[in-house]
């Protein structure tokens, strides 16, 4: 086994080796993926941590990570700040390298994977859906990412990178850069178009992230539209 810098994430993978596979109703989820959450962005536009926003009655981010935690069987939260994550009960990573934003914490969730790859997403993305998920790890053979371009954008925070990235992301960050575009013109990558994703997600809700009040407004209205948080249906 990896020896890893810190203790409790030793004994979490000690003890989730012998998790068994997720079954669902569909398909049986893979074990060789890691879920990660990266939280603690500044919310600059929000004015308040917005991980932390009523959502249902609960936390946007316990939302997401009750999504991953359906669909992997380690899940990471990427914190600076892990007193107010503790709840959530998943483990807690800080950046190896702060003060790098989003890139910083891609990186640190690469550097302390034990898996072959991560599933990568922001603690503000509470309508993901499992179909999306599924359809992205999936697609995860041959490359060293994949990830959506949607109207010529992509989205590396709804994205798979390999252990392979680890390097090309520490690559980026000496070179002063800070977008995580920047690292992908340097991996083997999957896009995954609009057109791939539109027939499991209509409205592209898995994409939606929260940045403003505005932002904040319609999450609720789309919570109230879709009757909650679209869910795994396990067998």
């Amino acid at each position: 086994m990896k020896d890893y810098p810190h203790a409790w994430l030793r004994e979490y993978h000690r003890e989730s080796a012998d998790v068994p596979r997720h079954a669902t109703a569909d398909r049986v989820m893979s074990d060789s993926m890691t879920g990660v959450i990266l939280a603690g962005g500044e919310s600059r536009r929000m004015g308040v941590d917005k991980s932390f926003l009523d959502l249902g009655g609960r936390p946007i981010i316990e939302h997401v990570v009750d999504i991953l935690t359906e669909s992997f069987p380690r899940v990471f939260i990427i914190t600076n700040d892990p007193d107010k994550y503790e709840r959530f009960g998943v483990p807690m990573l800080p950046d190896v390298i702060p003060g790098v934003g989003t890139l910083g914490g891609i990186h640190a969730g690469l550097h302390s994977l034990e898996d072959r790859a991560a599933f990568f997403v922001a603690s503000d993305m509470p309508f993901i859906r499992p179909g999306v998920i599924d359809y992205l790890t999936d697609a995860f053979h041959d490359t060293d990412a994949v990830v959506p371009c949607l109207a010529g954008y992509y989205e590396p925070l709804l994205a798979v990178y390999s252990k392979e990235c680890l390097v090309h992301a520490e690559r980026a960050i000496a070179e002063q850069k800070r977008r995580p575009v920047e690292f992908l013109e340097d991996v083997r990558m999957r896009k995954v178009l609009e057109d791939e994703l539109c027939p499991i997600d209509p409205g592209l809700l898995s994409i939606f992230n929260i940045n403003t009040p505005d932002d904040y407004v319609r999450a609720c209205e789309l919570y109230e539209e879709e009757g909650g948080i679209s869910r795994r249906e396990c067998a």
